[in-house]
């Protein structure tokens, strides 16, 4: 599924220890066009791309829902396969490793 709106938020990195070995999680939400807002979960390399974003940029999520049972209770989550920023929010600057450095 893919959806489009603006960045809102990006959370701090989690991680812990699962059956499958370690795991690493980035949380973040949008805003789509209709005014819901939307939180998704990112695993592997698509987390620096989100880590780039802003508020207020643009973005595309192509994402899948997965549902999974923990001691009878269902969780669902909103996976991204591919998150792109599409424009940047007026005023906005791409970062970079180097912001806040005095060189």
């Amino acid at each position: 599924m893919e959806l489009k709106g603006k960045f809102v938020k990006v959370y701090d990195q989690k991680s812990g220890e699962g059956k499958n070995g370690t795991w690493e999680r980035l949380s973040f939400t949008m805003l789509a066009k209709d005014n819901r807002t939307f939180a998704f979960d990112v695993f592997g390399n698509i987390s620096s791309e989100v880590k780039n974003a802003n508020n207020g940029d643009e973005v595309l999520v192509d994402f899948r829902i997965e549902c999974r049972e923990y001691q009878g209770k269902y969780f669902t989550s909103l996976k991204v396969n591919k998150f792109e920023i599409i424009e940047r929010a007026k005023g906005s600057v791409k970062k970079s490793e180097n912001d806040g450095l005095p060189f």
